[in-house]
This record gives structure tokens, sequence and C-alpha cells, in this order.
């Protein structure tokens, strides 16, 4: 039973690992949505990443946030590193972590912000994802969760 139970394992993890590939290829475009939540009111956002290489993407994301004193817009650029081939992720998911920088119009706290990101998605089918995301050190700080179409 213990050979059936370690032999199992391997076929299941030699699965896995045949398809990690990256989740955004060169040439890929994936369009975001979503709802965010922090301290400072309700963000919404739209954005887009672009795979530029292997596991490295470069986007950007417009936000609005409602929030009860001042309501304020955001823009920024971003860049991510993709860990699916790095941690033989399969492509159904997206793990990956980095960083933006953007700036934030409003009533009382305009202003230049750098920030960081990690995320995930997962996608249902080929082309359509839920997306998860936290951030810090800007307008985008806080959390995410939307959906992503792949392009």
């Amino acid at each position: 039973m213990k050979k059936l139970f370690v032999i199992i394992a391997a076929v299941v993890l030699s699965f896995g690992m045949a398809n990690a590939q990256n989740p955004i290829p060169q040439g890929q475009r994936f369009l975001n949505a979503g709802l965010g939540f922090s301290n400072h009111g309700i963000p919404v956002n739209v954005g887009m990443d672009f795979g530029v290489g292997s596991d490295i993407s470069l986007g950007f994301d417009v936000t609005h946030r409602f929030d009860y004193e001042d309501a304020n817009w955001g823009a920024a650029g971003n860049a991510n590193y993709h860990f699916n081939r790095l941690l033989n992720i399969p492509s159904s998911f997206d793990l990956y972590a980095g960083l933006n920088i953007g700036a934030k119009f409003g009533n009382d706290n305009s202003g230049l912000d750098l920030g960081a990101q990690i995320g995930g998605r997962y996608f249902f089918t080929n082309n359509f994802g839920l997306n998860l995301q936290f951030g810090g050190g800007n307008n985008f700080s806080g959390g995410r969760i939307g959906v992503t179409f792949k392009l």
C-alpha cells in the first residue's frame, strides 16, 4: 500500500511539473477589473498586464477610490515576476509579485508613490479567471478581488 501511495504521488507531482509554464507568455495580455478593500474607502480598478519575457510582465492600473472624506484617482505602472515556472505551479494558477510606481490625484493627497504587490489568479477556463492581490505603499494599498480576461 505504501508503494502504491509513493507511485501515485510521483505521478501527480510529475504531472504538475509538466504542466508548469509561464501563465503570461510574451505577447499575451491580461485585462483585469475589480473592487478593492482598504481603510481609506472602496477602490474600483481596471488594468492590463503584458507578457514581455520569460516570467515577467509589465502593466498599468487605474483606480478610483470612493472615500467618505475624499474621492481620488490613481494611475500606476507595474512590473511583476510570475513564479509558476520556478515553483512548478500548474498554468491554471498564476502567482506573482512586483513593484509599481504611480500618481494619485485627490482633494488633499495628490502625489507620486512607490508600492509593492503580491497576488494570484485562478483560471476557470483558458480565457477567464479570478484574481486576488494585496499591496502596500501607495494609492493601490490594501487588497483587491476581481476578474481577469486573457486577450
